[in-house]
């Protein structure tokens, strides 16, 4: 997604944390989730796996792997905290 990425070209967490966790099947639905993610760890840098289901339920995913999209969330919650 451009834009994203730093200056040195690292990627932003969350695509860090979709690349590390496998988040997407297909990624159909992947730019969606990214942009929105990105939203929520602007406001909130610590957010629980409810609070990032609950900020994403607007975003559909066709091949319903919501699992392994929560866990990529909360892994660039860590990656964005520096844990």
């Amino acid at each position: 997604i451009e834009g994203l990425e730093a200056e040195d070209g690292t990627l932003h967490p969350m695509q860090q944390a979709v690349l590390e966790e496998q988040g997407f099947q297909c990624a159909f639905c992947m730019s969606g989730f990214i942009m929105n993610t990105v939203a929520l760890l602007n406001e909130n840098q610590s957010p629980t796996r409810k609070e990032a289901a609950e900020w994403l339920s607007g975003n559909l995913c066709r091949c319903a792997d919501y699992d392994k999209i929560l866990t990529s969330v909360e892994r660039a919650a860590e990656i964005t905290r520096g844990a």
